[in-house]
């Protein structure tokens, strides 16, 4: 969290100048997932590819980064989603887990990847425990 480390959501940004614009992280986001996961799930299409065949990718990281890579998905034509998410996507909490699925798909004379969002920010594995309340995230969430 750098400067941001220990103060509380929201806060003035202005005077931390080491803090990454909301534009910055989205931009950041796209450049990795378009450099690790669409450069590694292109060769799904190739024709020696059965069709339907899937690819586990795990990505592990921040809740904001997470976030904001999933709502860039969701508000492209790219994914398979829920509409409602398309108009406000769920919140993405702490630890939550996404599965966002790949299969090679024939369109015409073209193979293509399709992308499906099965599961967005599934905390149920936390039920039950007070991970949930004490989390900052969502007590500072529920404060506002």
């Amino acid at each position: 969290m750098g400067e941001m480390q220990g103060k509380t959501w929201p806060c003035q940004k202005e005077g931390v100048p080491s803090i990454e614009t909301e534009e910055a992280l989205i931009q950041r986001c796209t450049t990795w997932y378009d450099r690790a996961i669409v450069t590694y799930i292109s060769s799904i299409t190739a024709p020696a590819v059965p069709e339907d065949r899937c690819k586990n990718i795990l990505v592990v990281s921040h809740g904001a980064f997470l976030a904001r890579l999933l709502r860039a998905l969701i508000s492209s034509d790219y994914v398979s989603c829920p509409a409602e998410w398309k108009v406000r996507p769920p919140r993405l909490g702490n630890t939550s887990i996404s599965i966002v699925e790949y299969r090679a798909v024939t369109r015409g004379k073209h193979r293509e990847v399709g992308v499906v969002i099965l599961q967005y920010g599934d905390i149920s594995h936390l039920h039950g425990l007070r991970v949930v309340e004490e989390n900052a995230d969502e007590v500072e969430a529920n404060q506002a």
